[in-house]
């Protein structure tokens, strides 16, 4: 029992206040408090307890500092996530204090439980008891073990997950906003007005709204570990937007090349329009089917074979990580397409904040992502930022559009532009942004990696061993990608497969998922390219054709994210487990099936 008081140590120590704190403050203390380098956690010999020693119950779950809702937290679940009907004038009073009482004995059942999780009948155990294997999990990974602490942000800053149970699973989808975040952003909202906040507002009213862009501009980039005299930023309604404002203002030319990764979104379908009309020629480069990662081979003929035919510089575009496998594709490709003579647009938009882009090393030309799978809210951002050695923004007169003009000075153009079709994105957005950006800096980006990646070898590890109870050298999930953790990011992709290889409906999964509380994603995940290769077409055609045709595929995809905990795996583990029993696949499964139809 000796690593389950430290583990219990290590979670408590640190001082996490509410939301309620002055700005810039930090509401979390100091996370680096909660762990000293020179603790002997390490070294002292672990016990090795027998089942009667627990309880089935995490330990963590029984915090004293958590028998008590703060009431600032209860406030804020019950105004922007109502657990009951909305409440009167009248019977607010009442309610509000039933709604106290009814989270207060929820969290207390829950901690008090026999169990985490129902243990599952289905053959041989697969997983260990949560206990047993929370333990096992934090003596293997210790860089997760150091940074326990940020479960105090998840209790504190996301209260509605502990108190409805709730497993996330869908941050590159969607990302979750934080308390802090939304309470701040409100004082702003609150002390503005309703009249106040148009991005084409320029008196002087409205000027002091445009430090909230500025301060995003310096967050932003600061992520980047870069500044504002490297790169430019122009914020959109959406990266898919950003595709097409870089389609519209790029200088495409004659006998050039649009290179493109078969692993892309299909928003990129609008610059190779824009290319197409401007004689660029596209083309498309293609990924390995064994493992879903670049062709390098290929890859490095293409970028030679444009080049030797004198087409001039061309654009590569790739993602940093793809949206549908979650493979990562080596930033190494920034430096080997430039030194062929081509510019660089990589897509970071499902890549971030688990992933990291250090800008001081790797200097693409552009960088486009999304700050709404970052963020969480306001929904719909996306940024664009521009190499100012490379290219000059400039502004048209009359149609307020944009042009990116090669080999200009780089005190030409301003640094930061706001681009969206009727105004639509209000500088008071950008408050939000600041905040959101802010909560993650608090939090630190390097635990976040960190601790993603402790949990998705857990968990890939764990899909590896899944096999159907009637036969044992069946597989029971078909991982989309390489089952080593070393490329992949925060997104795993699969199907799950019956005894005789019959793929399970991706959409059942999701929706069963659901009544468990457990939320992941079904689809292709607006990645035709790569979709339509896994779909085992009966002709495969590797051309423009691919990001058009909706794809024959579907699978379930699971992403982690700022949050995510090994009770998250933990549980969706325990959930794929039930389909190894064929009786609940002909039976509770095939029921819901007909349900739903």
């Amino acid at each position: 029992m000796m690593l389950r008081s430290k583990i219990s140590k290590l979670r408590n120590k640190a001082g996490f206040g509410g939301g309620n704190q002055k700005q810039k403050s930090n509401p979390y203390g100091r996370l680096d408090d909660a762990y000293d380098s020179s603790d002997t956690l390490f070294n002292e010999p672990l016990s090795t307890p027998s089942n009667s020693q627990y309880q089935k119950t995490s330990k963590w779950l029984e915090s004293n500092d958590d028998d008590d809702l703060d009431d600032s937290i209860t406030s804020h679940v019950e105004n922007l996530f109502p657990l009951s009907e909305p409440k009167t004038e009248e019977n607010r009073s009442h309610n509000y204090q039933e709604s106290v009482s009814l989270e207060l004995e929820s969290k207390a059942s829950w901690a008090s439980s026999s169990q985490v999780e129902e243990i599952i009948d289905a053959g041989p155990p697969i997983l260990p008891n949560y206990e047993d294997a929370e333990e096992q999990f934090l003596e293997e990974y210790e860089d997760y073990f150091e940074h326990l602490a940020v479960d105090n942000v998840r209790k504190e800053q996301y209260p509605k997950l502990e108190l409805q149970r709730i497993v996330y699973l869908d941050y590159a989808n969607f990302s979750l906003y934080s308390q802090y975040q939304v309470e701040q952003h409100m004082r702003v909202l609150l002390e503005e007005g309703p009249c106040l906040g148009s991005a084409a507002l320029s008196n002087s009213s409205a000027i002091h709204l445009r430090n909230h862009v500025s301060e995003v501009q310096e967050q932003l980039l600061r992520l980047f570990n870069t500044s504002k005299n490297e790169y430019a930023i122009i914020f959109t309604t959406g990266f898919a937007a950003g595709f097409r404002l870089f389609g519209e203002a790029y200088p495409f030319q004659k006998n050039q090349t649009l290179l493109l990764c078969q692993d892309n979104h299909e928003a990129v379908k609008h610059v190779a329009s824009s290319a197409s009309k401007q004689g660029t020629r596209p083309i498309i480069t293609a990924v390995r089917e064994s493992d879903l990662c670049i062709e390098s081979g290929e890859l490095r003929k293409q970028l030679l074979k444009q080049t030797w035919q004198g087409g001039g510089r061309g654009v590569y575009i790739y993602p940093a990580q793809s949206c549908l496998s979650g493979v990562r594709h080596s930033l190494n490709w920034i430096a080997e397409a430039q030194q062929n003579g081509w510019h660089v647009l990589i897509d970071v938009s499902t890549y971030l904040p688990t992933g990291s882009l250090n800008l001081s090393i790797y200097q693409p030309e552009f960088v486009l992502g999304s700050l709404h799978h970052m963020l969480g809210y306001p929904s719909g951002m996306g940024y664009l930022l521009v190499k100012r050695q490379i290219f000059s923004i400039q502004r048209t007169r009359f149609t307020d559009s944009l042009k990116l003009v090669l080999n200009r000075s780089m005190s030409e153009g301003g640094d930061c532009h706001i681009v969206c079709e009727d105004d639509s994105i209000s500088l008071l957005s950008f408050a939000a942004l600041e905040f959101g950006l802010e909560h993650l800096e608090m939090v630190g980006l390097e635990r976040v990696q960190k601790r993603v990646t402790c949990l998705l070898a857990w968990l890939v590890q764990v899909l590896r061993h899944l096999r159907h109870k009637v036969d044992e050298s069946k597989p029971l999930v078909q991982v989309y990608g390489s089952l080593s953790t070393k490329n992949r990011g925060n997104i795993v992709t699969f199907n799950l497969v019956d005894s005789t290889g019959q793929v399970f409906p991706p959409t059942i999964v999701q929706r069963m998922a659901e009544k468990s509380n457990i939320i992941v994603s079904a689809g292709y995940f607006g990645n035709p390219g790569l979709a339509y290769m896994l779909g085992k077409p009966l002709e495969k055609v590797l051309d423009l054709t691919i990001f058009n045709q909706p794809p024959n595929f579907s699978a379930v995809r699971l992403s982690l994210g700022l949050i995510s905990t090994f009770q998250d795996v933990y549980r969706f583990a325990q959930f794929l487990s039930l389909f190894r029993d064929e009786e609940y696949l002909s039976g509770e499964a095939m029921d819901f099936i007909e349900e739903s139809k």
